[in-house]
């Protein structure tokens, strides 16, 4: 954990159809868009933000995530619908330019806006992750058939009740990508909400809806193609992306022509991991980047 002086502002941003929420660790520097992983928040940077001495960190609470409202309509929340929100808060901040950084959905919604607006995004930071999961085209029509039952079954899906906060953050420590207790405890910070019924995770359920549509590996590649200049990529080794793909020298992720490759020892969550050592060269390769 990064012990600094520096504190975060808590932020909102009321858009048409629904209000973001923000921490801002704000000085002067890069201005940077921080977007967390799936059904993490804002305080998924609360150890590195400050730590990141070059950047004006504004750091989201994505929709349907941490204290930010839930998008309006009876779809899912595919990750092309987060980039205009993300615009209209750049709007709103006066950032005509802003570089983004994203963990893992956060990287893949990143490298979209990046490819798309490239006038816009200066310099785009991943970690973690790259492009958004694929498919087949053959696999596309039972792609849209298993989100259509999905959201069917979302409005029925049963929200799970914690008896004490602390049961609920601590439940953040176990799953696909476990957490550390005080890992959890900060993601709880923002997430988790008392009610008649206990406390629980307030995000939006139709977050566990499938995607209605997923692009083939070529439809993807042609966004990180597209990239104007080279990204940061900083991995983890015992993150989501195969060591064996990390480790093919001759494959897209060691050979792409847009991607600067860094790895480092750790779990998926590089951003919260208690490794001082981790979060420091992470810190570091994050500010000579963003500094150039």
């Amino acid at each position: 954990m990064v012990e600094t002086s520096l504190k975060a502002r808590e932020r909102q941003f009321s858009l048409p159809s629904l209000t973001l929420s923000a921490l801002h660790w704000a000085r002067d520097g890069e201005p940077v868009i921080a977007l967390h992983g799936w059904l993490d928040n804002a305080a998924s940077f609360s150890w590195l933000a400050p730590d990141l001495s070059r950047c004006n960190v504004l750091a989201l609470d994505l929709a349907g995530h941490g204290r930010s409202g839930y998008r309006p309509g009876g779809g899912a929340y595919n990750i092309w619908q987060d980039l205009p929100e993300i615009l209209a808060v750049a709007d709103a901040m006066g950032w005509d330019q802003f570089s983004v950084l994203g963990h893992s959905r956060g990287a893949m919604i990143g490298l979209l806006l990046a490819a798309s607006f490239p006038e816009r995004v200066k310099r785009l930071g991943l970690i973690d992750a790259v492009l958004p999961h694929c498919i087949p085209e053959q696999a596309l029509p039972s792609q849209l058939g298993q989100a259509l039952i999905d959201l069917k079954r979302s409005s029925e899906r049963k929200r799970s009740y914690y008896q004490r906060y602390e049961d609920a953050a601590k439940a953040r420590t176990r799953g696909a990508f476990p957490l550390s207790a005080a890992a959890s405890e900060l993601l709880a910070s923002r997430a988790v909400t008392p009610s008649a019924k206990g406390y629980y995770w307030r995000y939006d359920p139709r977050l566990m809806v499938a995607s209605e549509f997923k692009m083939s590996d070529a439809q993807a590649m042609a966004f990180l193609d597209a990239l104007p200049r080279e990204a940061l990529l900083v991995l983890a080794r015992d993150g989501i992306i195969p060591s064996e793909l990390q480790d093919d020298a001759s494959g897209w992720l060691c050979r792409h022509p847009r991607l600067r490759r860094r790895t480092l020892e750790g779990p998926h969550h590089l951003q919260l991991t208690d490794n001082p050592e981790t979060m420091r060269t992470l810190a570091q390769e994050i500010n000579a980047y963003f500094s150039e």
